[in-house]
């Protein structure tokens, strides 16, 4: 039978951001940090005082002779401590360290928070649900370089990033030690807040849970939570020290999951931070094309994968951001011999995500568009600008996000997912080298990326168009497995083309005065503009002209959903393209 620590550590691996961990106040017992029960101990001493009355045995024994009741965590602070602001107070000693703790290292990250910190910026725990008053896991994250998302109180919830798109969040269920909102006594504990309440059993249907250092037997409104939220398709792992709470095992039966003993956090949590490390040693290749895309279809599938989707595409990103990043040098001179080389560069690094993008529009649902728009809109944040640059290169080095936008351009025509394809036309950015304003990005990004010269001198080509005509060339082997027919790819390229030009008209508007849009191919490809476009993008005017305020590119949302404001552009785009000298 496979040990405990390899199945959890295993299945942490296997599914990359899945988990969530759940941890109680076991976890930071090795930091010194009291749990409940010696907190308890604590303050029945307190109470005795106060009582005038002195413990001749246990503090435990004395309270029940007392108020003829075991002792309650909440019910004594009730006693000792009215307001929410006095119980912050009074617990504070018990988190903070003193001169003496500090010489002693308590009071500080454990080894078991340090490794739960690497795990999360490794990307293998995306989220944290902890009972804990403390702020030792965020100064481990800290360490790590992570300033997290943190959920102190239901009102954080509303200004925060769903979790699909946060890279980690941190919720402390009961509050923090220094908020007067932390949630003590029994009533404070056995209901949570709705929004709160739906927020947290999102997190238990969408992805597994570890737990560790939390016996369930104090929190009524978490242990609800997890036994009525549906059970989701990964596993849960409930860990224990000694003897399994009745309460773990009964949660364990209830979502089909397992129960696991430990020694204890700290050495736990390192196994697991370890064997993930060895794992990754082995297997720290980059999957290939094909096996990334059967993953990606698989996901797209499964209507609970969506969190394994996001993170295929993220995690493929993020490992060729570095690469691509370390090719911009602004500072270089335009010319064919030194930026033509970066060029393929960029071309071969971006390729797999390419390929993954095209295939995730293709087969995606509205549910899928934001992480596709997310990728659009991080490969288009350049890095800064510093030191000696020619303006020719911030467009160069726009190649990358180009391409993205392009590939997700002619699926959506393919495809008739006008609806993306208008959400990826109004994203904003600020631009870095022309002041704090935000742009539309295809202001930025369009088939106008370079001067027409320029790009011609660097490409060795004389092209009218000359980065759609390249970008018609290079897409095609990566996108012929989904349009295997090659005239209707060239024409999906012009109608997406005349898409963006009219959209470029309606959202940028006129400039100094007059109107400019970008423009590709479509406007000189078998035929000129002043007869007939090609067939298909003639095709899609006629269809605009026919079914008018009906049309589907206006019931997306484009233009406003006004027809006039489309045939306002098309009317302005004729114009501006009649005076076009190719």
């Amino acid at each position: 039978m496979i040990e405990s620590t390899n199945k959890i550590a295993l299945s942490i691996f296997s599914n990359k951001g899945a988990y969530a961990l759940i941890l109680g106040s076991g976890i930071s017992r090795n930091a010194g940090i009291p749990t409940a029960w010696e907190i308890i101990s604590d303050l029945i001493q307190k109470l005795a005082i106060l009582e005038n009355e002195k413990i001749e045995n246990s503090p435990i024994d004395w309270y029940i002779k007392k108020y003829k009741t075991n002792p309650d965590y909440s019910d004594i602070l009730e006693k000792i401590a009215s307001s929410p602001s006095e119980r912050m107070n009074l617990l504070k000693p018990y988190f903070e360290p003193t001169e003496e703790d500090r010489e002693n290292n308590l009071k500080e990250p454990t080894k078991a928070h340090k490794a739960i910190a690497k795990m999360v910026k490794k990307g293998f725990v995306k989220v944290i649900v902890t009972t804990n008053f403390d702020r030792l896991i965020e100064q481990a994250l800290k360490i790590e370089g992570i300033e997290p998302t943190i959920i102190r109180h239901p009102s954080d919830i509303d200004g925060t990033i769903p979790l699909v798109h946060n890279d980690f969040i941190l919720i402390k269920l009961n509050g923090d030690y220094l908020d007067t909102r932390i949630l003590n006594t029994s009533k404070e504990l056995s209901v949570y807040d709705e929004n709160l309440e739906n927020y947290i059993r999102r997190i238990f249907e969408d992805f597994g849970i570890i737990s560790c250092g939390w016996s369930a037997k104090w929190d009524t409104a978490l242990t609800n939570s997890i036994k009525k939220s549906k059970r989701s398709p990964f596993n849960s792992f409930l860990t224990f020290l000694n003897k399994c709470p009745d309460e773990l095992i009964e949660i364990a039966s209830n979502r089909k999951g397992e129960t696991a003993k430990i020694i204890d956090a700290d050495n736990f949590f390192y196994e697991i931070d370890e064997k993930i490390t060895a794992l990754l040693d082995i297997n720290n290749k980059p999957i290939s094309s094909d096996v990334a895309v059967a993953r990606l279809k698989k996901y797209i599938a499964n209507e609970n994968s969506l969190i394994l989707f996001h993170d295929l595409l993220i995690n493929e990103f993020k490992r060729i951001e570095i690469e691509l990043n370390q090719l911009i040098d602004y500072s270089i001179y335009p010319s064919k011999e030194n930026l033509r080389p970066i060029l393929d560069q960029i071309l071969k690094i971006i390729e797999p995500l390419t390929k993954l993008i095209a295939n995730a529009v293709y087969w995606s649902k509205p549910i899928h568009y934001n992480t596709i728009i997310e990728i659009l809109t991080r490969i288009s944040k350049l890095p800064e600008i510093s030191g000696q640059n020619y303006p020719e290169n911030k467009n160069f080095f726009y190649f990358q996000s180009t391409i993205i936008l392009y590939t997700i351009g002619i699926i959506t025509i393919k495809t008739e997912k006008y609806d993306l394809l208008k959400d990826c036309f109004n994203i904003k950015l600020r631009d870095k080298f022309d002041g704090p304003e935000r742009k539309h990005l295809i202001k930025i990004v369009n088939s106008s990326l370079m001067d027409k010269q320029v790009l011609n001198d660097i490409l060795g080509q004389n092209y009218k168009t000359p980065l759609s005509t390249f970008l018609n060339e290079q897409l095609w082997s990566i996108l012929e497995d989904l349009i295997p027919d090659k005239e209707e790819y060239q024409d999906l390229i012009d109608v997406f083309e005349y898409v963006m030009s009219l959209n470029y008209i309606d959202l940028i508007g006129e400039e100094f005065g007059q109107t400019w849009a970008p423009y590709g191919q479509y406007v000189w490809r078998r035929a000129s503009f002043r007869s007939r476009y090609s067939h298909l993008l003639q095709d899609f005017i006629d269809t605009i002209d026919i079914q008018k305020e009906n049309s589907k590119i206006l019931k997306t949302g484009m233009f406003n959903r006004k027809l006039e404001n489309l045939n306002s552009a098309q009317t302005k785009l004729n114009d501006f393209l009649s005076k076009i000298h190719l």
